[in-house]
């Protein structure tokens, strides 16, 4: 378990890349990015994301950082999502503040950018999660930029992995009824995510993800459920990644805020939240970045890599895999 905890003067932002096995991504044939391409991603979201923060609201600037994750075709979400047994990108992503607004959508297939269209369910309608056909038809209303064609990687790890399936090969599983549908569970990290705190005072979060290779059509991961995936309060703003069921199961995000409201300090907040994920899905499951409202920040996974970084007023930090 690796945690990193950082005392900053806002405005700040916090963004990953996912957390998972990421020495087996860069050794993957059909991936063609280096640690150096994800790196600089990364970077390249903490800065557009902060940017929007310095002049706009935290909402905003989560969002935007997510938008780079999601445009860059390099991580599991946006147009670099998994694909589906059926070979179809169902992509889900939230939103949330500690004004109270929020908003989530799953299995959309429409939109280049999720995250965006979790923004205005959380804006523009009266609920909080819309799925499937409905919230691709929400997006086309609003003249939400359509998902276009995927990078050539996508496919060609499709095509692999769907091989391996029909010859009846197996790779490393988590989940037994994961074998029973699919017989195979991609390794790639599954969900990308931002937090941030404004000169306001007000927390955010944004995440967005692909979910997993091979999953059966329509399912949810622990990205669009509040309390999973993601969630923010007046005290914290958290986003999870890793292996959704697990993190849906033990209520991640809102596990941490509730150690925080009972006067738990960020790091111990962060080694508990994991340890718990652990104690449902054994090791190496879960990463969590998190802001409070003192401006502490938090980057804590138990997998072999999260990259994910922050910069604040005062300074920045970026981790390296």
């Amino acid at each position: 378990m690796r945690i990193i905890t950082s005392r900053v003067e806002p405005p700040v932002i916090v963004v990953h890349g996912g957390a998972g096995s990421w020495k087996r991504v860069f050794n993957d044939p059909d991936y063609p990015y280096s640690l150096q391409d994800i790196s600089g991603l990364i970077k390249k979201s903490i800065e557009e994301g902060y940017r929007v923060l310095e002049s706009k609201e935290a909402l905003l600037a989560v969002v935007e950082s997510v938008k780079v994750l999601e445009d860059s075709g390099m991580l599991n979400a946006g147009i670099g999502s998994a694909l589906n047994i059926a070979g179809e990108a169902e992509m889900d992503a939230a939103v949330m503040d500690s004004k109270g607004r929020v908003g989530a959508v799953g299995a959309v297939k429409y939109p280049r950018n999720p995250v965006q269209l979790a923004l205005l369910v959380a804006l523009e309608t009266d609920h909080v999660v819309i799925v499937g056909k409905g919230a691709d038809m929400l997006a086309e209303k609003y003249g939400l930029e359509q998902r276009g064609v995927p990078p050539d990687h996508i496919f060609k790890r499709y095509n692999r992995l769907l091989s391996d399936l029909i010859q009846g090969k197996e790779t490393e599983l988590r989940w037994k009824k994961i074998l029973k549908l699919a017989k195979l569970y991609g390794y790639i990290a599954d969900t990308v995510g931002a937090v941030a705190l404004d000169e306001n005072g007000t927390l955010a979060v944004a995440a967005s993800t692909g979910g997993i290779w091979l999953k059966h059509p329509g399912r949810l991961g622990d990205t669009p459920i509040i309390g999973a995936g993601f969630y923010a309060n007046e005290k914290v703003a958290v986003a999870a990644t890793g292996y959704g069921e697990v993190i849906t199961k033990s209520l991640a995000s809102r596990t941490l805020a509730e150690y925080i409201d009972r006067d738990m300090d960020l790091r111990e907040a962060c080694k508990q939240t994991i340890l718990r994920a652990e104690e449902i899905g054994g090791k190496r499951v879960i990463g969590v970045i998190a802001v409070t409202s003192e401006a502490e920040v938090c980057l804590a996974y138990d997998t072999d890599g999260m990259p994910s970084g922050y910069k604040a007023k005062d300074k920045e930090y970026l981790i390296e895999l």
